[in-house]
């Protein structure tokens, strides 16, 4: 078997070189140094220990190789490199950040303590304790709600209420016990809660049954009113019945003659004696009805009593004058009337006992309200006890923690500082002088010569990749004047060929066309068929040599700005195209006048003319012109119902001297359109074709240009010679 030996690769000196910090130690040396001591250690000749050795001394070598490959690039160790700066100014800086890292770290452990204890225990405190002085508050809310209920309310919503607000206090009173409160005062706490709820849950129902029994008492004053009102105008029937009766006596006693004893005692018995009685009657109710309304509810009950006992007195002294009166359905329906005041007033459940049930329970709400009003108070005096001891730790805590940000601020503050120092130099002196000035230098210098300054200076230098850049730039200038030089000497052979072959074909033309027409020659018909054909090819030669000639010259095309009238260029080039005026040209949408370079859009109107007519398959066609002005560039389009341009083809048509027809069939060189993509090229416009793959006739081709502004000399006067 034989070895095969591969070849040993050169390696440049100052690639072979460690040049670590200006030092020209090489980099195998600067290994070795780094892992010397595992040498010492390990220097040993037992198998084992060696293969241990060899791997340390491997780690080592890789380390190093790693360190020295992330500080250059691959075979540079200069420092004029500027890579490495900018890595030396990055170490700096990361060294910087370390520490600043190292500081934060610990004001940071001191922050998160103080966050905990904010978060874990004042504040919880503090949002329990103010939630049960919320709690404390609505429920007195809920208390002022109670005094303000009417009949027909719901007290459903309010019941709800009061029990919610206090299971909520219960629970931040649970919570504050978790958070280690003193359990003494959460007792009292809780203990004067459910005080208040049941205080606040009697007030409601005592409040709900004055509302009833107020609802009663009016009902029954409603009643006594009714029957009083009944029993005044039965009373009254009584009086008026009597004082007729009474009317008519007198007037009878003081007609008649004969007047006795027994006549007036009659008359006393049977008139007086009842008007009498149903005055003490009407009295006796109205006194009766008098001390139903006059009784306060807020009277003490031995004045409930005594009234009571005075009505009842009232009513039998009714009832016995009520028995005076003369018998009828009057006496019976007014019997019924006080029967029913004596109901209305009667001691159970009459009006003046509902007067004392309502007493009683307006001097509970009273009790209730005095009641609700110490717990509340002693509720509060202890929350605000704790809000006051939560507030105190958040106080000590937010003054740590603002220690704490304010370290951690200074210490972020000057490694701000330390870093814009830092940035700032590696801005100056990397950045700005090694890399900016000399890229824009290096920049202008690429942007000259790539426009076409190829005598354009390249002042940058160095040995870093700048210089690597600008002596690439200069080799690339070099040979760019190189090709330079080649395409103008091509450009000059081919013209000066095209130029010198001209004249010794037309001299074989004009040989052929003499011999043609001398008569004297007699030549046979196969002879004069040559000759002919030779005429024809030279013809043709002569044709292909004008367009080269056209070709390589259209780099030199005027530049030369002109108010064109498109209009009537385009007629001057078909009248020069197609004398005969075989087809028929119609305009479309045409602008105004407008500023062009004028030898530039003839030129390429010409040939595009010239291909139209030469390509037509027919001896007479249509073509169709327009143009429009867009935003900064001019549009126009040629269309011609010739035998169209399959897809395919479309781009190749551009190409140097390609046709689609047999050359024997179209005398041409496959040039123009060629002529016309160079010069649209070197303007920097656009060209398309189109044709109906459907209709296989027709086609059209789109030109876009560069608008230019016409220059001030170039008046409406020159027009014609735009044209």
């Amino acid at each position: 078997m034989r070895t095969r030996l591969l070849p040993q690769r050169q390696v440049h000196p100052r690639k072979a070189r460690g040049h670590i910090s200006g030092s020209t130690q090489p980099a195998d040396q600067f290994c070795r140094a780094w892992h010397s001591p595992v040498q010492i250690h390990f220097g040993c000749s037992k198998p084992y220990l060696l293969g241990v050795k060899n791997v340390l001394m491997g780690l080592a070598y890789a380390r190093g190789m790693l360190f020295l490959n992330w500080l250059r690039l691959p075979g540079r160790d200069s420092l004029s490199r500027i890579t490495v700066r900018l890595r030396i100014a990055l170490l700096i800086l990361a060294a910087a950040t370390a520490v600043v890292w190292l500081v934060s770290m610990q004001q940071a452990r001191a922050i998160m303590q103080s966050y905990n204890q904010l978060d874990q225990t004042a504040l919880p405190i503090l949002e329990r304790s103010g939630g049960i002085q919320v709690g404390l508050v609505q429920l007195d809310a809920l208390m002022n709600r109670i005094d303000r209920i009417q009949p027909g309310d719901s007290t459903d919503h309010i019941r709800d209420n009061i029990t919610k607000s206090v299971q909520e206090m219960h629970r931040n009173l649970e919570r504050l016990i978790t958070l280690g409160q003193s359990q003494i005062a959460i007792a009292e706490l809780t203990k004067n809660l459910d005080l208040a709820e049941a205080s606040s849950l009697e007030m409601l129902e005592d409040r709900i049954s004055f509302l009833r029994v107020r609802q009663t008492l009016e009902d029954q004053y409603v009643i006594l009113n009714d029957l009083h009102r009944r029993s005044q105008d039965l009373l009254e029937k009584f009086a008026l019945n009597l004082s007729s009766k009474t009317n008519d006596f007198l007037q009878s006693v003081a007609n008649s003659d004969n007047v006795n004893a027994a006549m007036i005692g009659e008359a006393f018995e049977g008139l007086f004696l009842p008007s009498l009685t149903v005055t003490s009657l009407s009295f006796e109710l109205d006194r009766v009805v008098s001390l139903a309304h006059v009784s306060n509810i807020n009277s003490i009950e031995d004045d409930h009593s005594r009234a009571l006992a005075q009505a009842q007195l009232g009513l039998q002294r009714a009832i016995l004058h009520l028995a005076e009166l003369p018998e009828g359905p009057d006496r019976l329906a007014l019997s019924k009337h006080v029967a029913g005041l004596r109901d209305v007033l009667r001691e159970q459940d009459g009006i003046f006992t509902q007067k004392r049930t309502l007493a009683a329970l307006v001097a509970a709400q009273e009790r209730h309200h005095l009641t609700q009003q110490a717990l509340t108070a002693s509720a509060m005096q202890l929350t605000s006890d704790l809000v006051t001891r939560s507030r105190d730790i958040v106080e000590e805590a937010s003054q740590a923690l603002q220690q704490a940000i304010s370290k951690i601020t200074w210490t972020l503050i000057v490694a701000v500082a330390v870093g814009l120092a830092v940035i700032f130099s590696a801005n100056y002196s990397i950045i700005e002088r090694q890399f900016n000035r000399r890229i824009h230098v290096l920049n202008q210098s690429v942007l000259a010569i790539a426009a076409g300054d190829l005598k354009h200076p390249i002042p940058v230098s160095g040995s870093d990749e700048l210089g690597e850049m600008a002596n690439a730039l200069v080799t690339f200038k070099k040979n760019a004047e190189d090709l330079h030089h080649s395409n103008e000497e091509l450009e000059t052979f081919a013209y000066i060929t095209a130029h010198d072959l001209r004249t010794p074909i037309s001299a074989i033309q004009n040989l052929c066309t003499w011999v043609s027409e001398d008569e004297e020659n007699r030549l046979s018909s196969e002879s004069r068929a040559y000759l002919s054909l030779l005429e024809k090819r030279t013809l043709r030669l002569n044709g292909h040599l004008n367009d080269l000639l056209a070709y390589v010259q259209a780099e030199h095309v005027s530049d030369a700005f002109e108010l064109v009238d498109l209009h009537r260029a385009v007629t001057t080039i078909l009248k020069d195209l197609d004398p005969d005026q075989n087809f028929e040209v119609s305009f479309g949408k045409m602008p105004m006048p407008f500023g062009a370079k004028g030898d530039v859009l003839r030129n390429i109107c010409t040939n595009l003319l010239a291909n139209v007519i030469k390509h037509h398959d027919a001896p007479t066609g249509r073509i169709t012109f327009r143009a429009e002005i867009l935003a900064d560039q001019y549009r126009f389009e040629i269309q011609d119902d010739g035998p169209g341009i399959s897809p395919l083809y479309h781009d190749k048509i551009f190409e140097l001297f390609q046709t689609l027809r047999p050359r024997d069939e179209v005398e041409g060189s496959g040039l123009g359109l060629a002529v016309v993509r160079k010069l649209i090229k070197r303007e920097n416009g656009a060209i398309t074709v189109s044709s109906n793959p459907d209709l296989k006739r027709g086609t059209k081709i789109s030109v876009t240009l560069p608008l230019h502004p016409p220059p001030a000399r170039c008046t409406p006067a020159r027009l014609g010679k735009a044209a």
